[in-house]
Formats: structure tokens, C-alpha cells, sequence
């Protein structure tokens, strides 16, 4: 019986420093959960882009390194297109700031569609 004791004394000791732990943040927190939640996806999007800009930059280079290497300066131009509207809607989406992720998002699903449309953030069709 002592052991069963000393465990449920530990799990209701561990169940009060939760609700005080609680309690402390929720007084102290400097923005209300909805916003930590917004801006925590705000830099989510802004993370991804890096990414992608960065992950473009890598392919540019190493197309260029192999452009180098088989002495041909069209070898994997569709490649290096594709690196090239990757890399500058990445950027362009950092440079929108709030409406990073929107933007690249909307970018997104244009090209899973197969609309690239008229420029790297072309957010408004045009005929």
C-alpha cells in the first residue's frame, strides 16, 4: 500500500504543477493564444520559402556545375527554368511579408494546376 500511495501522491503533486504551470503562463503570456498561433504560421511560411529559395539556388549551382563539366551551356535548360521561377517566387513571397504565405501558397497551387501564369507572382489571372 505504500507504494500505491507515494504514486498517487506523485501523479496529484505532478497534476497541481500542471495547473499552477498553467495558470502562471495563461496570466503572464504576452499575446493571446490565437495570435502566438498566427504569427507561429506566418514564420512557418516564411521558413518554407527560405527553403525553397535556398533548394533553388543549390540546383542553379549544380546545373551550372555540370553545364561546366560536359562543356554545353543548354544542358538542362528546362532544369534550370523550372530552379530559376522557383527560386524568384520563393524570394518575391519573403518580400511580401504578411502576405507571404497567401501568396505563396496561391503560387503553389497554380503550378500543382499547371498555371504558371504571366510572371513569378502573377496572384491575378489575366486572358
Amino acid at each position: 500500500m505504500g507504494a500505491v500511495k507515494r504514486v498517487a501522491s506523485f501523479g496529484a503533486g505532478g497534476v497541481l504543477g500542471f495547473l499552477v504551470g498553467a495558470a502562471v503562463s495563461t496570466l503572464t503570456a504576452p499575446q493571446s493564444g490565437g495570435e502566438l498561433r498566427s504569427r507561429l504560421r506566418e514564420r512557418a511560411g516564411e521558413v518554407k520559402a527560405a527553403g525553397d529559395a535556398a533548394q533553388a539556388a543549390v540546383e542553379a549551382d549544380l546545373i551550372g556545375r555540370f553545364r561546366s563539366d560536359v562543356d554545353d551551356p543548354q544542358a538542362l535548360a528546362p532544369e534550370a527554368e523550372r530552379a530559376t521561377l522557383r527560386r524568384s517566387r520563393a524570394l518575391s513571397a519573403l518580400g511580401l511579408g504578411l502576405g507571404a504565405q497567401g501568396a505563396y501558397a496561391t503560387q503553389e497551387m497554380r503550378d500543382r494546376a499547371g498555371d504558371a501564369g504571366t510572371g513569378p507572382l502573377d496572384l491575378q489571372r489575366t486572358p
